[in-house]
């Protein structure tokens, strides 16, 4: 059974909270065009973007965690640049671990990534079934079955 009523001011003005972000959300996009006279030299540009209520913004979701292209290379090269630099520098048994952890923060980060997803995906499941209140702002799983 959904509790929708508010838990801490009894309001019945409330609303999920996919939807009062959807309804707080709007997006935009457009196109100029300019023509200079006397030289004929003409300019386009195209803009766009996302408007956010305040209210919509507080209950809004986070974005999922992601570990960019520029992110992943930059570890390979700094792992590749450690393992260049302790073979060059350090005796041979001392260049060997430090290649070794500079390579494993590789796999680490993925794992660690791998994590903050699950977690992500848990929190989503949470995040869209739960209600906000109109009133006092209160925010709560509507599908609980104690409204907390």
């Amino acid at each position: 059974m959904l509790h929708t009523t508010c838990p801490r001011c009894s309001s019945n003005q409330t609303q999920s909270v996919p939807t009062a972000v959807a309804q707080g959300t709007s997006s935009f996009s457009g196109a100029a065009m300019g023509f200079e006279f006397g030289s004929g030299d003409v300019g386009v540009a195209g803009f766009g973007g996302t408007s956010q209520t305040a209210f919509a913004a507080a209950v809004s979701h986070r974005h999922r965690p992601t570990l960019p292209l520029a992110g992943g290379a930059a570890m390979i090269i700094v792992a590749t640049i450690a393992t260049a630099w302790a073979g060059s520098t350090l005796p041979d048994l001392a260049a060997w671990p430090v290649a070794l952890a500079a390579w494993a923060l590789v796999p680490v980060t993925v794992v660690w990534l791998k994590a903050r997803r699950k977690k992500w995906d848990a929190d989503m499941a949470v995040w869209a079934r739960s209600w906000v209140c109109r009133a006092c702002g209160s925010v709560w799983d509507a599908s609980a079955e104690k409204a907390a």
